[in-house]
């Protein structure tokens, strides 16, 4: 994430250069400041641009190596990039070969200046409106690409039938919503071996999935193989149901379904805003339903074999060990009837 604004000016004289970076000297918009980038021709502009996707903003000339160089431009942009979110604001002293009726109409161009205006105020306020409207579109595209993603995701994550790999997937799917490559893990609450006592809830915490520094560690307690900070953190949020971050870490809840109680922990997450904390409650709701039902549906299979297995075995033991086998048989019949909402009319031996 980038923490300037990548401004290119493209323009044949050196001095319209010289004078854009000396009217934007001091200027910052949201906390974060200009980094220039120079181009001193349509052709040479079209090759920065291709290696530079992230530029907000471009002061165009219109007419350099020929009269019609700067609109050259905003073609290979729009029609050969196909990037639609650099802002562009033409600039020229030669209205005669582009009258601004006509390129407005015809061009996809954000702003039309004259270049007198380069030394005044007139720069300012056309650079703060076209990076307020390039934040804007850059927050809609991620919400779009987000989203895009969560369909994505949905038939690897939901259509698993192994909840070690979905827990898994749950880990690399939300990395790749986010677009972090970090330290990160995925751990859940071990209801079977107690390793601490109870004002230390976070030691039955085990690591079921993790990246970096983690992808080794699954199996393991995180008391074990996790940082003190970090865990000091964790307990924090064991006493709290909402996300929580920090300067460059983010712990998130997953607490939402009945079956399980488990925490991820992302890192080198400074750069996540209101739509990233969106789309994690929405994955992770989402999530919850689908492990309940992955849960549920583990389960039923594990007591449909296990009634085919005491069908089996009763058709051959002895009668004494018949009444044992239908007795649990019985058992299970009624635990599947209550999963699957049947009333529960098995008769039950005394």
């Amino acid at each position: 994430m980038n923490n300037t604004w990548k401004i290119m000016i493209v323009d044949d004289d050196v001095a319209i250069h010289d004078i854009t970076e000396i009217t934007l000297l001091n200027f910052s918009y949201l906390g974060k400041q200009i980094e220039f980038i120079h181009a001193f021709s349509g052709q040479e502009a079209k090759k920065l641009i291709a290696t530079h996707p992230d530029i907000a903003v471009i002061l165009l000339d219109v007419v350099m190596e020929h009269q019609q160089a700067g609109l050259d431009v905003v073609k290979y942009i729009r029609n050969e990039l196909r990037n639609p979110l650099i802002r562009i604001i033409l600039q020229t002293a030669q209205y005669e070969h582009a009258p601004e009726r006509e390129v407005i109409l015809e061009y996809d161009v954000n702003d039309y200046k004259e270049k007198r205006d380069i030394s005044t105020k007139k720069l300012f306020t056309s650079l703060v409106t076209a990076l307020r409207t390039y934040q804007d579109m850059m927050t809609i595209n991620r919400n779009r690409l987000g989203l895009q993603k969560l369909i994505e995701s949905a038939p690897s994550i939901f259509g698993s039938q192994s909840i070690d790999k979905f827990i898994s997937g749950i880990l690399e799917q939300l990395l790749s919503i986010l677009n972090l490559n970090s330290n990160a893990f995925y751990c859940h609450r071990d209801g079977l071996t107690q390793q601490s006592d109870n004002h230390d809830l976070i030691g039955n915490y085990i690591i079921a999935a993790g990246t970096g520094l983690y992808e080794n560690k699954v199996g393991q307690y995180i008391t074990a193989v996790v940082e003190e900070p970090i865990l000091n953190k964790l307990r924090l949020f064991t006493q709290n149901d909402q996300a929580l971050c920090f300067d460059d870490e983010c712990i998130i809840n997953l607490k939402r379904s009945d079956h399980y109680d488990s925490l991820i922990y992302l890192n080198g997450t400074t750069h996540l805003d209101e739509v990233d904390k969106q789309l994690i409650e929405t994955f992770c709701a989402n999530v919850a339903i689908a492990y309940d039902n992955l849960f549920l549906n583990q389960n039923i299979v594990i007591m449909e074999k296990k009634l085919v297995e005491l069908l089996n075995s009763a058709v051959e033991s002895n009668s004494i060990e018949n009444k044992e086998h239908l007795a649990l048989i019985t058992e299970y019949l009624s635990m599947l009837s209550k999963k699957y909402g049947v009333k529960d009319e098995i008769p039950r031996e005394k």
